[in-house]
């Protein structure tokens, strides 16, 4: 179709093309995320340059970090932790000289878990408390939930426990009053990973039954198989091997319903249970 320009003021002609290319760099990079979770990196990364090409030419700063920290999180869930934190320090520089102070707090806390994953936890921990005290300036409690995660990480990563389950209560906290039950749920699962670490298994139950609750009722069957699957190991390590190979099958029944292949494995586990209530 020929666009119909004619009569127009030049200033508004430019404005409607300036406002259809910024339309059209935030489609692309919409496309990028969408490429980026299913796993088509390199689909993801075609997306996010004609976006960020679009937005460099336009000017639009706020769209550029909103990229650059896209192509940070591809680098990121590829491994290329380097090539990650180039661009999160690319995005960081523009919210600063921007004001973005919830996008600089977001920004910190990339670089965050980056370094974090490196094995860095000194230097993560310094982006962390410099991200944890914009969130708390700004009120930002959905941000702060997600910042005392990557703290507990950091303990539990350093074999420290009992650090790790204060900050992940601390973020629980925080989910329960934000009525995010999702994040409840995987932090009440986290939660009961450590208390088995530590052989508190009874302890470790009651997490993971409360996780398991949580998720069946939000219909996050492969959450609730996960949970399930862990009750049973924490029953087998109790010697209720009765309860275990119930809280097994039910796992099993739930994974065979969507289809998953990690049915085999807890099938191997139930035939284990099985051998062992025999003898």
């Amino acid at each position: 179709m020929e666009r119909c320009d004619a009569g127009l003021p030049e200033r508004l002609i430019l404005f409607r093309r300036n406002n259809e290319e910024e339309n059209e760099a935030d489609a692309l990079n919409n496309i990028g995320v969408i490429h980026k979770l299913q796993g088509r990196y390199g689909k993801a990364m075609e997306f996010y340059e004609k976006s960020l090409e679009i937005k460099k030419r336009l000017g639009d700063r706020a769209g550029m970090a909103t990229t650059y920290t896209g192509i940070g999180n591809l680098h990121d869930r590829q491994g290329l932790y380097d090539r990650a934190m180039e661009f999160y320090e690319k995005s960081l520089a523009i919210q600063k000289r921007l004001g973005n102070r919830t996008g600089m707090a977001d920004t910190l806390g990339n670089l965050g878990n980056t370094h974090s994953k490196r094995g860095r936890y000194a230097r993560a921990m310094e982006f962390f408390d410099k991200s944890l005290t914009i969130q708390k300036h700004l009120g930002d409690r959905v941000g702060m939930a997600t910042t005392y995660t990557g703290i507990a990480i950091i303990h539990k990563s350093q074999g420290r426990h009992a650090r790790a389950l204060e900050f992940f209560d601390k973020s629980l906290a925080i989910k329960k009053r934000l009525g995010n039950r999702a994040g409840m749920a995987d932090t009440l699962g986290i939660m009961g990973n450590i208390h088995s670490k530590r052989g508190r298994y009874g302890k470790a139950m009651v997490f993971y039954e409360k996780s398991f609750a949580i998720r069946k009722r939000l219909g996050d069957r492969m959450g609730a198989a996960f949970s399930s699957a862990n009750m049973g190991l924490m029953a087998e390590k109790q010697g209720r091997l009765d309860l275990a190979i119930r809280y097994m099958e039910e796992a099993r029944d739930i994974l065979l319903s969507i289809g998953s292949p990690m049915v085999k494995k807890i099938e191997s586990q139930l035939r284990n249970l099985h051998h062992k209530a025999r003898q």
